[in-house]
């Protein structure tokens, strides 16, 4: 039988599962994915070299860390 929420009602069983932290799960993703050191990577960059237009310059610097991993992985 289901209740309006259309979640099924099992005599009186509040039971629901267990939800993983969403910081943590965020945390795990940034982890994974070396977000956190690109970030400081491309921030010290942009900061060191002061270009004029920094979004344009941040854009290459990714266009070309992309290109680099594609050609590592190639070989």
């Amino acid at each position: 039988m289901a209740d309006s929420s259309g979640k099924s009602a099992t005599c009186g069983n509040d039971y629901s599962e267990p939800v993983e932290d969403p910081y943590k799960k965020a945390i795990s993703y940034l982890e994974r994915h070396n977000i956190l050191q690109l970030f400081q990577h491309l921030t010290s960059d942009v900061i060191f070299h002061r270009p004029d237009d920094p979004l344009d310059y941040l854009i290459k610097e990714v266009q070309q860390m992309k290109a680099q991993r594609y050609q590592t992985a190639s070989k």
